[in-house]
């Protein structure tokens, strides 16, 4: 089935700055004419348009410009609509013809004065074979899901599928040593999970079995990726298997993921541009997640690579923003002890942190004229209300120095809960807690330790939800 992509005109992150003898691509569609072409390139997980061109009556179209091409997996599109793909290795060889038909693309595919394409081509196809093969053993497994027979039967063939994969690539490798196919080509072979020894009438078999499995694919999924090959950028497979591993394969925690964030990043070296570059894709998707806790990532390599000049070529405004960044928000990470705060209550007596003694506390900073603060606090009550006979305290800070307002808030909305100010600032909560906006909230457990932040009051529900349940 074709493919519909959605083509970006914007400027791939990693541009090659090397000169050479441009480009010229001559293209060919039998039973095509008078049709707008797109060249477009893989860059992460977006498609940037690089040129255009119209086809003459006779369904052919050239590509040509005297700047040669960003290195990387090249897309043919017509009318939205990718046609097939192709590779440029280097910055000389990029004057070559294709052929192809309009009714089947991929088979019919072939290059002229491109030896690495035609390889590519035929790569494409067997990759399709390879496709259908795995596709027909996923529903056989589907149909027979409890046939150990049978389960033994794909596993081998699977087996066998990897071993076939992995022969076919050493032959490309071979071929073709140094280029870009063959660097695709091997990130595409997936290590072969050996047999575990486990004992299958044991009763925990598959929960042995899922953490063996687990623990390889963690230390061995990127064994046949080369780090410091950046040109792996600009292909439709880098990114996505990046993505993959962070998101599917490693447990969903800043204590499991550092680690392995660390062994990737080292694999670029001795690249300089491939670090910079990995290195700044995880730190962007980790500032814009939505998942508790990854501020502990962003941190961590704020501390350990941008301060530290391990990746250079930074401006100084960003330097100053991400220390500003990490300052502010590594006293309320995800398992650090919270500060402790005594503030006054309505009745004018002292309450603090530390003081309250609860399987789980909450600490609320609002005001009651912020527009998010006025929808979110009833509904951080109604939580409260639900939690509260199973243990859940709260203190709520209003955090200005109207006091009328404050108790007239607190009457309104019949607030029970504890409720505290600090009108000279003697507390110095706002860097203590990181308060540069309201509403913030902070869950702590029996020990005082932060066990969720920044949370809205439907994310607290789930949190304690779970914490309840598992207790």
């Amino acid at each position: 089935m074709k493919k519909i992509i959605l083509l970006v005109i914007a400027s791939i992150y990693m541009a090659s700055n090397v000169m050479g003898q441009g480009y010229k691509l001559e293209v060919n569609i039998n039973n095509a004419r008078d049709s707008m072409l797109l060249l477009a390139i893989y860059g992460g997980e977006n498609k940037y348009v690089r040129d255009t061109s119209f086809m003459d009556s006779n369904g052919k179209a050239v590509f040509a410009k005297d700047k040669p091409l960003d290195e990387g997996i090249y897309i043919i599109a017509m009318g939205g609509t990718q046609l097939f793909d192709f590779i440029i290795s280097d910055s000389q060889n990029q004057q070559f013809a294709v052929t192809t038909t309009k009714d089947d693309y991929i088979n019919t595919l072939h290059f002229q004065n491109s030896i690495e394409n035609e390889e590519f081509a035929e790569f494409n196809r067997y990759m399709g074979t390879q496709q259908k093969r795995e596709n027909a053993l996923r529903e056989k497994i589907m149909k027979n899901p409890t046939d150990k027979k049978i389960k033994e039967e794909v596993e081998n063939e699977d087996r066998a599928i990897r071993e076939d994969y992995h022969s076919y690539v050493e032959k490309i490798a071979q071929k073709f040593p140094g280029t870009l196919l063959t660097s695709l080509a091997k990130a595409m072979d997936k290590p072969q999970t050996p047999k575990f020894d486990i004992d299958e009438s044991n009763p925990k078999y598959d929960s042995i079995y899922t953490m063996q499995y687990y623990l390889f694919t963690k230390q061995h999924f990127f064994d046949n990726y080369d780090f410091t090959d950046k040109r792996l950028i600009n292909t439709p497979v880098f990114i996505p298997s990046l993505n993959y591993y962070l998101d599917k394969i490693l447990v969903q925690l800043p204590d499991s993921i550092i680690p392995m964030v660390d062994t990737i990043i080292q694999k670029t070296q001795p690249n300089q541009e491939m670090k910079r570059y990995v290195t700044g894709y995880i730190f962007n998707k980790y500032l814009a997640s939505d998942i508790m806790g990854m501020e502990s990532i962003v941190i961590h390599l704020i501390d350990n690579y941008y301060l530290k000049d391990e990746i250079g070529g930074q401006d100084s405004t960003f330097m100053i923003e991400i220390k500003h960044y990490a300052d502010r928000n590594r006293a309320t990470l995800i398992g650090k002890q919270a500060a402790n705060i005594k503030m006054q209550s309505l009745s004018g007596q002292y309450e603090s942190v530390y003081g309250i003694e609860a399987p789980y506390t909450l600490v609320y900073f609002y005001e009651p004229s912020c527009g998010t603060c006025k929808k979110e606090t009833p509904k951080i009550y109604k939580v409260y209300q639900k939690y509260r006979d199973k243990g859940l305290q709260v203190m709520a800070v209003y955090t200005q120095q109207n006091k009328e307002e404050w108790m007239s808030y607190v009457a309104e909305y019949g607030l029970d809960w504890i409720n505290v100010w600090d009108p000279r600032n003697d507390n110095d909560f706002r860097i203590k807690y990181t308060i540069y906006s309201v509403p913030q909230v902070f869950l702590l457990d029996g020990n005082k330790k932060i066990i969720g932040r920044r949370l809205n009051s439907e994310g607290l529900d789930k949190i304690l939800s779970n914490l309840l349940k598992n207790k």
